[in-house]
Parts: structure tokens; C-alpha cells; sequence
């Protein structure tokens, strides 16, 4: 889907004619406020102005349509905390700052050519910041695997790929061309070279990568996408894993602060593709953020 159709399908999703027809009211009210005092000032301008009526009411029109466009970023600071929360809808290769890269726990970076060219983050980060080089990834993930002594949970495994397994949340950091990236190992790979996860997999894989960086990052903007709904096929909807996130990160803001802010990025074809609804989620992230109990480790309401 192009830009231009996805924000077609986003002005359905999000435009309302009372909300309209509100602002532009609120236009004409606030215009003729001003107008009625320069006709007592100057009161030859009467003419002039009944001749240009038609300027005054497109311009109404066009006040309401920028005030009801849909917007496609939202931001909000954590109450108590310096650090803002966002979703925003992108392709995260464009957002600027520590990326999060969800692989599998074995850190295969191509299976028969399934990885590197499939539409999913992974395959974007490799061709874009590798130009498609899987052994020089490799080298790099190896060597960072062995410099943080990350333990082994499995080997031999019968599937394609690489057998070392390691545990679920397994985070290796990667600088490449002065950027970081944070690749976060969340699902698994089954016999027939297929990712698989599960909704407490994410969980925990969170968990562990908010424990990671607050202790070996660097307090900069983290980018995460909406994990585990691609290759991963976790059982629940885009809109709960987002939820999930901002809980997560939330959460795990109790001790302190440890980023800036957190950018959750969705991309524009799932806007549509799988009916994402950014208004709701703007609304759960406004309330997560001003009425979050970090005594108590939740967010007041929550089950």
C-alpha cells in the first residue's frame, strides 16, 4: 500500500462531520468576531467584504480540514518520569536512534533466502545497513554473542539454520555506522524452518530487553516495532502487542529512567491491512501515561 492510500484509509478511519462542522463554526465565530470590529472601524469596508464572502468560507473549510486531519504520531510524557512515550506509524529504518531488531533464538540471519528478502524488519535492517552481506552479520553477531558470554540453552537442534539456541530475550547490541541496534531474540524456529512465538514469549522477551539496556545501553531514543506479528505469527492483534509494549516499558520505568523516550513504530500498511485502530491506541497511551502507579509496578485500572 502506498502512503497516499494509507492516508486515505486513515482519514475514513478517523474522520468525524461533527468534529468538522465544530471547528469550522469555531472558525466563522472567531472570523466574525474580528470582522464586525473592522466594519466599526472602517465601515466603507462592508462592501468589500460581502464581495469576497466566498474567500472567508473556503478558508473555514480549510481551518477544519488541516484541524481534523488524522494524525499519524502520538506522544505523551511518562507522569513522574523524563522520558516521552510515541507511537507513530513509519517504516522504523527511517526513525532516528537505537533500533530494535526482532530475530529468532538462534540468530539465523537467512534461511534459504526466507529472511533476508522477506518484508518483515529483519530482512529490512540486513539489506539496508548490510547491503544483503549475512557473513559479515554473522561475524559481527558471533563475536558479540562471545563478548557478552551469553550462555547456551540448546544445541544440535533439527532445524535449518544455525543450532546454537539461546534463551528467549537474548539481546546483542550492534553499532553500525554509528548506529545501535538492539537485536532481540523473541521467537523460535520449528523443524520446517518456520518462526513460531508465543504471547508469554513477548512478554518475557520485553522484560529482558528493558533489563539489557538499562544496564549495558546508553540512554538514547529506542525504536521498537510491533513485535512478533509478522514471521513470528503470535496469536493476538497488532493493537494488543502495542498495548503489551507500552505496559512493558512502562513497568519497567519504576527503578528509573533509562531512555528518553521510546518510539513505538507501526508500519503503514498494517494501518489498513489489519485495521489498526491508532485512535484507541492514542487514547490507552495517553491514559498508561498520565496514570501510571510506579509504587506498584502498574498502571491504575489495570487487571
Amino acid at each position: 500500500m502506498s502512503h497516499v492510500s494509507w492516508y486515505i484509509a486513515r482519514w475514513r478511519q478517523s474522520f468525524k462531520f461533527n468534529n468538522f462542522f465544530k471547528e469550522f463554526f469555531a472558525f466563522a465565530c472567531i472570523l466574525w468576531t474580528i470582522i464586525d470590529a473592522v466594519y466599526y472601524i472602517a465601515a466603507q469596508s462592508r462592501d468589500v467584504i460581502l464581495a469576497n464572502w466566498w474567500l472567508f468560507v473556503i478558508s473555514g473549510l480549510v481551518w477544519a480540514i488541516i484541524r481534523c486531519r488524522p494524525k499519524d504520531c502520538f506522544s505523551y510524557k511518562l507522569k513522574g518520569r523524563d522520558a516521552v512515550v510515541e507511537i507513530r506509524v513509519s517504516d522504523i529504518t527511517k526513525i532516528q536512534g537505537a533500533l530494535v531488531i526482532p530475530v529468532n533464538t538462534t540468530f539465523d540471519t537467512d534461511i534459504n533466502g526466507r529472511i533476508m528478502n522477506a518484508q518483515s524488519v529483519q530482512g529490512s535492517f540486513t539489506r539496508k545497513f548490510f547491503k544483503s552481506n549475512i557473513a559479515e552479520l554473522d561475524r559481527i553477531i558471533e563475536e558479540q554473542l562471545e563478548k557478552e558470554a551469553v550462555p547456551l540453552e540448546n544445541f544440535g537442534t533439527e532445524k535449518p539454520g544455525k543450532d546454537k539456541v539461546y534463551p528467549n530475550g537474548t539481546v546483542v547490541t550492534i553499532t553500525r555506522d554509528t548506529r545501535v541496534f538492539y537485536l532481540l531474540a523473541s521467537s523460535r524456529i520449528n523443524r520446517n524452518g518456520r518462526a513460531t512465538g508465543e504471547q508469554h514469549d513477548l512478554r518475557i522477551a520485553l522484560e529482558k530487553l528493558w533489563i539489557y539496556i538499562r544496564e549495558s545501553g546508553d540512554k538514547s531514543t529506542i525504536a521498537i516495532p510491533v513485535i512478533g506479528t509478522g514471521n513470528a505469527r503470535l496469536p493476538i492483534s497488532r493493537d494488543d502487542v502495542v498495548r503489551m509494549i507500552i505496559k512493558s516499558y512502562v513497568n519497567s520505568c519504576g527503578s528509573k529512567t533509562y531512555c528518553e523516550k521510546l518510539i513505538i513504530v507501526i508500519h503503514p500498511q498494517d494501518v489498513e491491512k489489519y485495521k489498526i485502530n491508532l485512535n484507541d491506541l492514542d487514547a490507552f497511551l495517553k491514559y498508561s501515561c498520565d496514570y501510571v502507579d510506579f509504587e506498584n509496578r502498574q498502571i491504575i485500572g489495570e487487571n
